[in-house]
Protein backbone atom coordinates (compact mmCIF):
# COMPACT_ATOMS: atom_id res chain seq x y z
CA UNK A 1 0.00 0.00 0.00
CA UNK A 2 1.34 3.44 -0.92
CA UNK A 3 2.10 5.72 2.00
CA UNK A 4 -0.21 8.69 2.47
CA UNK A 5 1.88 11.65 3.66
CA UNK A 6 -0.04 14.11 5.82
CA UNK A 7 1.12 17.43 7.27
CA UNK A 8 -0.34 18.77 10.51
CA UNK A 9 0.06 22.35 11.70
CA UNK A 10 1.09 22.61 15.35
CA UNK A 11 1.49 26.19 16.58
CA UNK A 12 3.11 27.13 13.27
CA UNK A 13 5.31 24.03 13.11
CA UNK A 14 4.73 21.45 10.38
CA UNK A 15 4.49 17.87 11.66
CA UNK A 16 4.87 15.11 9.08
CA UNK A 17 2.84 11.95 9.38
CA UNK A 18 2.23 8.91 7.21
CA UNK A 19 -0.63 6.44 7.08
CA UNK A 20 0.81 2.96 6.59
CA UNK A 21 -1.40 -0.13 6.82
CA UNK A 22 -4.01 1.77 8.88
CA UNK A 23 -1.34 2.99 11.29
CA UNK A 24 -0.38 6.63 11.84
CA UNK A 25 3.38 7.19 11.88
CA UNK A 26 4.98 10.47 12.98
CA UNK A 27 8.37 11.68 11.73
CA UNK A 28 10.49 12.36 14.82
CA UNK A 29 13.66 13.85 13.33
CA UNK A 30 11.92 17.14 12.38
CA UNK A 31 10.63 17.35 15.96
CA UNK A 32 14.12 16.85 17.41
CA UNK A 33 15.48 19.45 14.98
CA UNK A 34 12.79 21.90 16.09
CA UNK A 35 13.96 21.43 19.68
CA UNK A 36 17.56 22.15 18.66
CA UNK A 37 18.64 18.66 19.73
CA UNK A 38 21.41 16.60 18.18
CA UNK A 39 19.68 13.98 16.04
CA UNK A 40 22.48 11.43 16.43
CA UNK A 41 21.97 11.48 20.20
CA UNK A 42 18.20 11.21 19.88
CA UNK A 43 18.50 8.32 17.44
CA UNK A 44 20.79 6.59 19.93
CA UNK A 45 18.20 7.09 22.69
CA UNK A 46 15.48 5.58 20.52
CA UNK A 47 17.69 2.65 19.53
CA UNK A 48 18.52 1.85 23.16
CA UNK A 49 14.88 1.89 24.28
CA UNK A 50 13.30 -1.57 23.97
CA UNK A 51 9.81 -0.36 23.02
CA UNK A 52 10.69 2.74 21.01
CA UNK A 53 13.16 0.79 18.90
CA UNK A 54 10.52 -1.85 18.17
CA UNK A 55 8.20 0.82 16.78
CA UNK A 56 10.70 2.44 14.39
CA UNK A 57 9.57 2.63 10.75
CA UNK A 58 11.54 4.26 7.94
CA UNK A 59 9.38 6.10 5.44
CA UNK A 60 9.78 8.86 2.84
CA UNK A 61 8.71 12.46 3.42
CA UNK A 62 9.20 15.59 1.27
CA UNK A 63 11.95 18.10 2.09
CA UNK A 64 13.57 21.15 0.51
CA UNK A 65 16.20 18.88 -1.01
CA UNK A 66 13.63 16.41 -2.33
CA UNK A 67 12.10 13.27 -0.88
CA UNK A 68 14.14 11.66 1.88
CA UNK A 69 13.89 8.67 4.18
CA UNK A 70 13.21 9.54 7.80
CA UNK A 71 12.63 7.78 11.12
CA UNK A 72 9.01 7.56 12.24
CA UNK A 73 7.29 6.26 15.36
CA UNK A 74 3.67 5.14 15.75
CA UNK A 75 1.44 7.85 17.17
CA UNK A 76 0.95 6.02 20.47
CA UNK A 77 4.72 6.05 21.11
CA UNK A 78 5.13 9.79 20.57
CA UNK A 79 4.46 10.60 24.28
CA UNK A 80 7.22 8.14 25.21
CA UNK A 81 9.64 9.89 22.86
CA UNK A 82 8.70 13.36 24.11
CA UNK A 83 8.72 12.56 27.83
CA UNK A 84 12.15 10.98 27.45
CA UNK A 85 13.55 14.46 26.74
CA UNK A 86 14.77 16.24 29.87
CA UNK A 87 13.56 19.80 29.24
CA UNK A 88 15.51 21.06 32.26
CA UNK A 89 18.76 20.48 30.36
CA UNK A 90 17.72 22.81 27.55
CA UNK A 91 19.26 26.17 28.43
CA UNK A 92 17.51 28.24 25.78
CA UNK A 93 14.27 29.43 27.41
CA UNK A 94 12.32 29.69 24.14
CA UNK A 95 13.27 26.18 23.04
CA UNK A 96 12.46 24.80 26.47
CA UNK A 97 8.97 26.30 26.21
CA UNK A 98 8.59 24.66 22.79
CA UNK A 99 9.47 21.27 24.30
CA UNK A 100 6.96 21.76 27.12
CA UNK A 101 4.28 22.79 24.62
CA UNK A 102 4.87 19.61 22.64
CA UNK A 103 4.69 17.51 25.79
CA UNK A 104 1.42 19.13 26.83
CA UNK A 105 -0.42 19.25 23.52
CA UNK A 106 1.25 17.39 20.65
CA UNK A 107 -0.29 13.96 21.18
CA UNK A 108 -3.79 15.39 21.67
CA UNK A 109 -3.55 17.56 18.54
CA UNK A 110 -2.32 14.66 16.41
CA UNK A 111 -4.88 12.24 17.80
CA UNK A 112 -7.76 14.60 17.17
CA UNK A 113 -6.47 15.38 13.66
CA UNK A 114 -6.56 11.74 12.61
CA UNK A 115 -9.33 10.29 14.75
CA UNK A 116 -11.43 13.22 15.90
CA UNK A 117 -12.36 13.74 19.54
CA UNK A 118 -12.12 10.44 21.42
CA UNK A 119 -15.30 8.57 22.27
CA UNK A 120 -16.03 7.32 25.77
CA UNK A 121 -12.76 6.26 27.35
CA UNK A 122 -12.57 3.23 29.58
CA UNK A 123 -11.68 3.92 33.18
CA UNK A 124 -12.09 7.71 33.21
CA UNK A 125 -13.10 8.66 36.76
CA UNK A 126 -16.64 10.03 37.01
CA UNK A 127 -15.30 13.01 38.93
CA UNK A 128 -13.40 14.07 35.79
CA UNK A 129 -16.38 16.07 34.51
CA UNK A 130 -16.58 18.02 37.75
CA UNK A 131 -13.02 19.36 37.61
CA UNK A 132 -11.61 22.35 35.81
CA UNK A 133 -10.04 20.24 33.04
CA UNK A 134 -12.21 19.31 30.02
CA UNK A 135 -13.04 15.62 29.66
CA UNK A 136 -10.93 15.38 26.49
CA UNK A 137 -7.92 16.59 28.47
CA UNK A 138 -8.47 13.87 31.08
CA UNK A 139 -8.59 11.24 28.38
CA UNK A 140 -5.42 12.56 26.79
CA UNK A 141 -3.64 12.39 30.16
CA UNK A 142 -4.83 8.80 30.65
CA UNK A 143 -3.47 7.86 27.24
CA UNK A 144 -0.09 9.47 27.99
CA UNK A 145 0.08 7.76 31.39
CA UNK A 146 -0.69 4.41 29.78
CA UNK A 147 2.12 4.95 27.28
CA UNK A 148 4.50 5.94 30.08
CA UNK A 149 3.58 2.73 31.91
CA UNK A 150 4.24 0.55 28.86
CA UNK A 151 7.52 2.26 27.98
CA UNK A 152 9.07 3.23 31.33
CA UNK A 153 7.15 1.13 33.88
CA UNK A 154 4.62 1.63 36.67
CA UNK A 155 6.72 4.05 38.71
CA UNK A 156 7.05 6.48 35.80
CA UNK A 157 3.32 6.22 35.13
CA UNK A 158 2.53 7.01 38.77
CA UNK A 159 4.86 10.03 38.73
CA UNK A 160 3.18 11.33 35.58
CA UNK A 161 -0.26 10.75 37.15
CA UNK A 162 0.80 12.80 40.18
CA UNK A 163 1.66 15.73 37.89
CA UNK A 164 -1.63 15.50 35.98
CA UNK A 165 -5.01 17.06 36.88
CA UNK A 166 -6.41 13.55 37.46
CA UNK A 167 -7.78 12.71 40.94
CA UNK A 168 -5.32 11.26 43.45
CA UNK A 169 -6.12 8.14 45.52
CA UNK A 170 -7.29 8.80 49.04
CA UNK A 171 -4.57 8.21 51.64
CA UNK A 172 -6.81 5.96 53.74
CA UNK A 173 -6.78 3.37 50.96
CA UNK A 174 -3.01 3.40 50.44
CA UNK A 175 -0.69 0.64 51.56
CA UNK A 176 2.90 1.44 52.63
CA UNK A 177 4.18 0.50 49.16
CA UNK A 178 1.80 3.06 47.64
CA UNK A 179 3.20 5.68 50.02
CA UNK A 180 6.59 5.12 48.39
CA UNK A 181 5.03 5.83 45.00
CA UNK A 182 3.54 9.04 46.40
CA UNK A 183 6.90 10.07 47.81
CA UNK A 184 8.68 9.37 44.52
CA UNK A 185 6.04 11.32 42.61
CA UNK A 186 6.33 14.35 44.88
CA UNK A 187 10.06 14.45 45.58
CA UNK A 188 11.72 12.97 42.49
CA UNK A 189 11.48 12.97 38.72
CA UNK A 190 12.75 10.53 36.06
CA UNK A 191 16.19 11.58 34.86
CA UNK A 192 18.14 9.12 32.66
CA UNK A 193 21.55 10.42 33.78
CA UNK A 194 20.46 11.38 37.31
CA UNK A 195 21.80 9.98 40.59
CA UNK A 196 20.77 10.47 44.23
CA UNK A 197 22.69 9.16 47.21
CA UNK A 198 20.84 6.29 48.90
CA UNK A 199 21.26 7.82 52.37
CA UNK A 200 20.02 11.25 51.24
CA UNK A 201 17.03 9.71 49.47
CA UNK A 202 16.05 7.66 52.52
CA UNK A 203 16.48 10.67 54.86
CA UNK A 204 14.15 12.70 52.66
CA UNK A 205 11.65 9.81 52.49
CA UNK A 206 11.69 9.41 56.29
CA UNK A 207 11.03 13.13 56.78
CA UNK A 208 8.25 13.06 54.17
CA UNK A 209 6.62 10.01 55.81
CA UNK A 210 6.70 11.59 59.28
CA UNK A 211 5.26 14.84 57.93
CA UNK A 212 2.42 12.96 56.19
CA UNK A 213 1.74 10.66 59.12
CA UNK A 214 2.49 7.41 57.31
CA UNK A 215 4.62 4.41 58.24
CA UNK A 216 8.39 4.83 57.80
CA UNK A 217 9.78 1.67 56.27
CA UNK A 218 13.21 0.43 57.33
CA UNK A 219 16.15 1.48 55.17
CA UNK A 220 16.64 -1.91 53.49
CA UNK A 221 12.91 -2.44 52.93
CA UNK A 222 12.74 0.99 51.31
CA UNK A 223 15.68 0.10 49.08
CA UNK A 224 14.12 -3.20 48.06
CA UNK A 225 10.90 -1.39 47.10
CA UNK A 226 12.90 1.03 44.94
CA UNK A 227 14.50 -1.90 43.16
CA UNK A 228 11.09 -3.42 42.44
CA UNK A 229 10.12 -0.11 40.86
CA UNK A 230 13.01 -0.22 38.43
CA UNK A 231 15.25 2.26 40.28
CA UNK A 232 18.60 0.43 40.48
CA UNK A 233 21.47 1.10 42.88
CA UNK A 234 25.18 1.53 42.14
CA UNK A 235 28.19 1.75 44.41
CA UNK A 236 30.63 4.54 43.67
CA UNK A 237 33.55 5.61 45.84
CA UNK A 238 32.21 3.43 48.63
CA UNK A 239 28.76 5.05 48.67
CA UNK A 240 25.46 3.64 47.40
CA UNK A 241 23.33 5.72 45.06
CA UNK A 242 20.09 5.31 43.14
CA UNK A 243 20.33 6.06 39.43
CA UNK A 244 17.81 7.19 36.83
CA UNK A 245 16.12 9.78 39.07
CA UNK A 246 16.72 13.33 40.26
CA UNK A 247 15.15 15.72 42.76
CA UNK A 248 11.92 17.30 41.55
CA UNK A 249 12.34 20.61 43.37
CA UNK A 250 9.16 20.03 45.43
CA UNK A 251 10.92 19.17 48.70
CA UNK A 252 9.53 21.05 51.72
CA UNK A 253 11.44 22.15 54.82
CA UNK A 254 8.78 20.53 57.01
CA UNK A 255 9.57 17.10 55.60
CA UNK A 256 12.99 17.07 57.28
CA UNK A 257 11.72 16.77 60.83
CA UNK A 258 15.11 15.53 61.91
CA UNK A 259 16.76 18.22 59.80
CA UNK A 260 19.23 15.90 58.02
CA UNK A 261 21.80 17.92 56.08
CA UNK A 262 21.23 15.76 53.02
CA UNK A 263 17.60 16.87 52.86
CA UNK A 264 18.23 20.54 53.54
CA UNK A 265 20.91 20.69 50.87
CA UNK A 266 18.33 19.83 48.22
CA UNK A 267 15.54 22.04 49.57
CA UNK A 268 14.70 24.89 47.16
CA UNK A 269 15.47 28.28 48.65
CA UNK A 270 12.70 30.83 48.77
CA UNK A 271 13.52 34.26 47.40
CA UNK A 272 12.60 37.36 49.33
CA UNK A 273 10.53 39.99 47.51
CA UNK A 274 12.49 43.00 46.37
CA UNK A 275 12.22 46.04 48.56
Amino acid sequence: MENEIVTVDFHGDTLFAARVDERVLIAVKPIATRFGLDWKSQWGRISRDALLSEGVVITTIPSLGGDQDTVCLPLDLIPGFLFGIDDRRIKDVERREVVLRYKRECYRVLYQHFFGKPEEAVGVPERATAGDAPLDEWRTWLSMIDNARRIYGNAAARRLWARSPLPSPERDHLEPADDIDRFLAEATAPKPDGMIGAAALYACYAGWAQYNGVEVLPFYTFGRQLGLRGIPSVKKNGHMSRVGIGWSGNIHWDWGLRRPAAVLRFTPKTTSPEA
